[in-house]
């Protein structure tokens, strides 16, 4: 008897495998030449995907997130930098939350910067409001006026991005040194307060914006 219920455990086991594996390459061929760095459900059969390139030298763009219902594609973003800004590589998606509010919700994206040396990572907000997703700026002005800020030597002017796919698609973002969401509808950027080296122990500045 005991054997009889070891073999069946082990053919169920194959069998969550086996489908496991065909569910994992049905969604590969959906996001084709792209590795899935994270996931999230953002209700109503939707899910967002973040995404970087499996062969930086043949795809752009290098990362972006996308949102899938089911398997139609329905958003893509991914922002471009303008050459003002002396970004020497595109910008690359690190993480996503998504804030529920009222009949809306918000995906508060952060890119990171790269180069010879990590500098920070930049806040992009997206919403989905009417059926529609669009980026949207949750702070007033130019955070880099900011008398709190402005006086920093880290601190770096705000600039606009335009997604690659739609460049009406466009906002603001700016450098910082951490995006977070606090109190579940609070978006939290850090900026350094100091002018300590960059490898040093800083102070932080830091600024906290409602989602609307």
């Amino acid at each position: 008897m005991k054997r009889i219920l070891l073999i069946a455990a082990l053919i169920v086991c194959l069998l969550i495998i086996v489908l496991s594996f065909f569910l994992t390459s049905s969604k590969t061929s959906i996001l084709a030449g792209y590795d899935v760095l994270f996931t999230k459900s953002l209700g109503g059969g939707q899910v967002l995907y973040g995404l970087a390139a499996k062969d930086a030298a043949k795809t752009e763009p290098l990362s972006l997130i996308a949102v899938y219902r089911e398997e139609d594609l329905i958003y893509r973003y991914s922002p471009v930098v303008p050459a003002a800004a002396g970004y020497p590589r595109p910008l690359l998606i690190e993480r996503a939350e998504v804030i529920s509010k009222d009949s809306d919700s918000f995906i508060i994206t952060s890119w990171g910067e790269t180069g010879a040396d990590y500098f920070g990572t930049h806040p992009i907000l997206i919403k989905y409001s009417g059926g529609k997703f669009g980026s949207v700026k949750f702070y007033k002005g130019y955070l880099s006026d900011s008398p709190r800020i402005r006086h920093i030597p880290w601190t770096r002017k705000d600039f606009k991005v335009k997604n690659h796919y739609d460049p009406s698609d466009a906002v603001y973002t700016i450098l910082t040194q951490g995006v977070a969401v606090v109190k579940e509808d609070m978006i939290e950027l850090r900026f350094y307060g100091d002018d300590k080296p960059h490898a040093a122990g800083h102070e932080y500045v830091i600024f906290r914006f409602p989602v609307k």
